[in-house]
């Protein structure tokens, strides 16, 4: 919704303004397919399928916007402008915008050839896209603005995107002992979840027409808090199960069994908190504090799981073939024209508080990506030859501030701010008087990626000439993040005056990184040929476990200097403090298992290998500066201590765990085992 003022003279108006938007979209959807079919020749086909698209898209706005704005001077109060998309109830019941989907699909094929050939396939597909879109905004646009009051001026977010699907397929394939044909039963199963929540919080008071400078003004005679919080969260559960059995007779010239399942999931959540007061060439706040505050808190919780068995057998050639797939991709970015992150700033060229002045700027952002892929793939035959394959693959990307993965990768990366500027943003402030000023900056993260891929063959012949079982598990798990945290207070140099005179200065900046990731890949082959030969059982695992950590943390005062007239430094009557501190732990850990056995009479072969990296990458800087300020006079010296601090205790870790085991036997004559 939108409520707006707009004029260009003088507005005299009573406030409170607000909107307000609790938009709600829920999705459910179930399809299921089954089919038999028996004959001579028995041919069963069955497909499921299920999709979803949809979308919010609104903004939220709490719109002020006037040449000038004067309050009453009879009747002060309070001024408030709100833009909200969630409420409290009186219970304490909170309702905000929201996007449910639950999608299932389910499909079975059943075929008997009773005399010849037997043919199942059996499909099942769950497709959802998801958008949020609409950012909130309360704001004040004036040239100048006076009230004899206070002034409140508050944005919230709170968006929620919750997704399940699931699809799942099961062919079967059977011939009668006898029959001269084939069985064949192909299954698949794919399930896919595509969520994008986008929407800022954008808490804003600032001049209308910020190229004149002369007459930009802000005065109220209470106090002013400009506060925004914008939370946003995804949840995603993403599952497909496949399963193909096909059975033929003795006589039979085939058995194929063919299951493939995939899992895909991405999400991505863009939007900042911001809260600022921007463009004044003069601000005073003359009955209480100045508070600009801004909170952004993210959460991603996916899970992707997709699970695939094949079992071929009988007839004079068998085969099980299965591949299993799931990835999950996840984004925290800021969207394509802005930073993500949170942001309290203040612009003016003249700041005058008689209370505290205070910015606090906080983020908050989760990531927990969990991928399991399972592969299984048998077969057997008392009179044949064959062979099962299987492949299982996880693939897991969280990606804060960047556009890909690693040092090289592209984005601007998050931006956490709290700062003091001069009336354009990019020149600094000349003269800031309060009892106390503090501004902070503080990030936490915690990524994580958990990757399990594993699969396994398993082939019986009991009087076929080859047997082969071949498996590969494949995982990979990366997390990259790129931030800037930061406080300053920047004044314009020489002359640039800060004046604190109740308590001290408090510039602190704090990041709390914790990066996990966690791979594991596993095969497992097997071949049994007792009267074949050869017998081979190939088996490969890998995993790969990588974090990429790029952050700059600064805390700074600067350009606060004594002019020739003796005018401007700084003063205060408590400590000044400037800190930046950096914590946090990166971890990554990669395991990879390969084992393979393979017996027979003439050769037997089983090779088997394991392959695992973890690679973790720290970059950036941790600063608190201190430059070009002449602090204390000799008529008012520092009355507290001067502290100017960094500190970094963050800790990494990465483990590496590799095995691969081979076996070998043969009652004929070679017999190889490799790792």
């Amino acid at each position: 919704g939108i409520r707006d003022i707009g004029v260009t003279g003088v507005q005299t108006c009573a406030l409170p303004i607000s909107a307000t938007d609790l938009a709600r979209i829920q999705t459910f959807a179930l399809a299921v397919a089954l089919t038999y079919a028996e004959g001579s020749s028995g041919i069963a086909l069955a497909g499921g399928g299920a999709g979803s698209a949809n979308t919010i898209s609104a903004p939220v706005t709490a719109r002020v916007k006037a040449g000038a704005v004067k309050g009453s001077q009879a009747n002060p109060g309070q001024a408030t402008i709100k833009a909200a998309s969630s409420e409290t109830d009186s219970q304490g019941q909170v309702s905000r915008r929201e996007l449910v989907a639950r999608l299932g699909a389910g499909s079975l094929a059943i075929a008997r050839g009773r005399s010849a050939n037997s043919f199942g396939a059996s499909i099942g597909a769950v497709d959802v896209a998801n958008t949020l879109s609409g950012d909130v905004a309360a704001t004040l646009e004036a040239n100048t603005v006076d009230l004899s009051g206070s002034l409140t001026v508050s944005s919230t977010s709170a968006d929620t995107i919750d997704t399940t699907v699931a699809a799942a397929s099961m062919a079967v394939g059977v011939s009668k002992t006898d029959a001269n044909g084939f069985a064949v039963a192909l299954s698949g199963a794919g399930a896919g979840a595509r969520n994008t929540l986008d929407a800022a919080s954008t808490a804003l008071v600032q001049r209308y027409n910020g190229s004149d400078a002369a007459n930009g003004s802000l005065t109220l005679g209470g106090g002013l808090s400009i506060s925004s919080l914008a939370t946003g969260q995804i949840t995603a559960n993403v599952a497909s199960g496949s399963l193909a059995v096909s059975y033929a007779g003795r006589e039979a010239s085939a058995s194929l069994a063919p299951s493939v399942g995939i899992s895909l999931a991405s999400n991505t959540l863009n939007g900042n908190g911001q809260a600022a007061l921007l463009g004044f060439g003069t601000v005073a706040v003359n009955g209480g504090d100045l508070a600009i505050s801004s909170s952004s808190n993210r959460t991603i919780e996916a899970t992707s799981v997709a699970v695939a068995i094949g079992a071929g057998i009988g007839g004079s050639f068998s085969l099980g073939l299965s591949g299993g797939g799931a990835n999950s991709f996840n984004t925290l970015d800021g969207g394509s024209t802005r930073r993500g992150g949170s942001q309290a700033l203040l612009a003016a060229d003249t700041i005058t508080v008689n209370g505290g002045l205070g910015l606090t700027s906080t983020s908050n952002d989760t990531i927990n990506a969990f991928v399991l892929a399972i592969a299984g793939a048998g077969q057997g035959s008392s009179t044949g030859s064959g062979g099962a394959v299987s492949i299982g693959a996880g693939v897991a990307r969280n990606r804060l501030g960047v556009a890909d993965d690693g040092p090289e990768a592209k984005g601007a990366g998050l931006d956490i701010r709290a700062g003091i500027y001069g009336r354009d943003g990019n020149a600094s402030v000349g003269s800031l008087s309060a009892r106390t000023l503090s501004a902070s900056a503080s990030q936490t993260t915690s990524v994580e990626a958990k990757v399990v891929a594993t699969s396994a063959a398993i082939a019986w012949n009991s009087a076929g000439s080859v047997g082969v079982a071949a498996s590969g598990g494949g995982a990979d798990a990366r997390n990259t993040l790129r931030q800037t945290v930061v406080a300053e207070a920047l004044g314009r140099g020489d002359g640039g005056s800060l004046a604190l005179n109740q308590a001290g200065l408090i510039l602190k900046v704090a990041d709390d990184a914790n990066l996990r990731a966690t791979s594991a890949g596993a095969a497992l082959a097997f071949s049994f040929a007792p009267k074949g030969e050869l017998s081979g059982a190939p088996a490969v695992g890998v995993s790969l476990a990588d974090n990429t950590l790029m952050r700059t943390l600064r805390s700074e005062l600067r350009g606060f200097q004594r002019n020739g007239s003796a005018k401007g430094g700084v003063t205060s009557a408590g400590n000044v403090e400037i800190t930046s501190a950096a914590t946090g732990a990166v971890e990554s850990k990669a395991v990879a298992v390969a084992i393979a056995a393979a017996a027979g009479d003439t050769l037997s072969l089983a090779l088997s290998g394991g392959g695992a990296r973890s690679f973790n990458t720290l970059l950036g800087a941790n600063q608190a500066l201190l430059g070009s300020c002449d602090l204390g006079t000799n008529q008012a010296p520092l009355v507290g201590s001067l502290t100017v601090q960094a500190d970094d205790t963050a800790t990494i870790n990465a483990e590496v765990d590799a095995i691969a085991a081979s076996m070998s036997f043969a009652g004929g004559t070679d017999s190889v085992a490799a790792a």
